[in-house]
């Protein structure tokens, strides 16, 4: 049995077309494995990110840096240690931190202001859970610094 050339072009496009639903359906099916992988890890580094922020809050109040209440407002002989870095956490603020939750507002001083909040504040006044950022946090919304 012989075919004849449009007979075989158009099998060869079915295959071809065939082949190409196959290959999206597979790399759909992929993606969507990755997705929901993706979404279990962003559930659990916002868990750990929300434990180590109920620790910098206890170790606030356990150094008494400040008060805790409905805010979190520092002292200001411990806002002073900030004095360097004021401006550029008022201007954090201002520019990107007040259209952040708290806990991406406190991720972003981690981020941008890390080394200098060690320099700063943690190694002078020995504090180990995180404390820092929620004195960072006071200073930039803090509408008296300017």
């Amino acid at each position: 049995m012989q075919m004849d050339s449009q007979t075989l072009i158009f099998s060869l496009l079915v295959i071809n077309f065939v082949f190409l639903c196959v290959v999206f359906y597979k790399t759909n099916i992929l993606f969507n494995k990755i997705n929901k992988v993706q979404k279990v890890s962003d559930l659990k580094i916002d868990t750990i990110w929300d434990f180590h922020i109920r620790r910098a809050t206890s170790e606030f109040s356990e150094k008494r840096i400040g008060t805790i209440s409905d805010i979190i407002t520092a002292f200001p002989e411990f806002k002073e240690k900030l004095d360097p870095i004021k401006d550029k956490l008022v201007d954090f603020w201002e520019r990107k931190g007040k259209n952040l939750k708290n806990a991406e507002a406190l991720l972003e001083i981690e981020r941008h202001f890390g080394d200098d909040l060690l320099k700063l504040v943690c190694i002078p006044c020995g504090l180990k859970a995180g404390a820092c950022l929620l004195l960072a946090l006071d200073v930039a919304k803090d509408k008296n610094n300017k």
